[in-house]
């Protein structure tokens, strides 16, 4: 049945693509001390270039989703004031086109892509990245196309998904 169902989205010429969230759909900036070092990352609003691609494929009858490293918002017992939207608050607020978020806990995303039969997707962190083409070395029938987005990841990893 899924390959049937391959077949005939290939036929439409329709795929399904994904986006990482954080740095991928919203930006931060740094925050340093006197020192240099850095303090904190404030969000500073979406990624307009990135919405607008997701918009566009969404408007090609493409499917799009958003597949973050975050927990679930179920599973997150604190906030704190000025935090940014989460996927869901921002896919309301602005209209975004996608069909589902799926929240990987910190697991790779590699498995979450592969089951959504996603062609393309979008993210910041390299490890992602290299994730999806360890896959693809095992799987080159069926390769998962990406893009790495420049963000500032390796503090990201630390403060919005261990912290936040």
């Amino acid at each position: 049945m899924k390959l049937l169902l391959e077949n005939w989205r290939q036929y439409l010429n329709e795929a399904n693509y994904s986006f990482d969230y954080d740095e991928t759909l919203i930006k931060y900036r740094y925050e340093y001390d006197e020192a240099g070092n850095i303090e904190d990352m404030v969000y500073v609003g979406p990624h307009e270039e990135n919405i607008q691609t997701l918009r566009d494929l969404a408007a090609q009858g493409h499917t799009v989703y958003i597949v973050t490293s975050r927990k679930h918002p179920s599973e997150v017992s604190f906030t704190f004031e000025g935090d940014p939207p989460g996927p869901g608050e921002l896919t309301k607020e602005m209209g975004l086109p996608v069909a589902g978020i799926y929240y990987t806990g910190q697991e790779p995303k590699v498995f979450t892509l592969a089951k959504l039969g996603i062609s393309k997707h979008w993210d910041d962190d390299q490890e992602e990245i290299d994730h999806i083409i360890q896959y693809n070395r095992a799987h080159q029938d069926n390769p998962i196309e990406y893009e790495l987005v420049e963000g500032q990841t390796n503090y990201k990893k630390k403060v919005i998904i261990d912290g936040r």
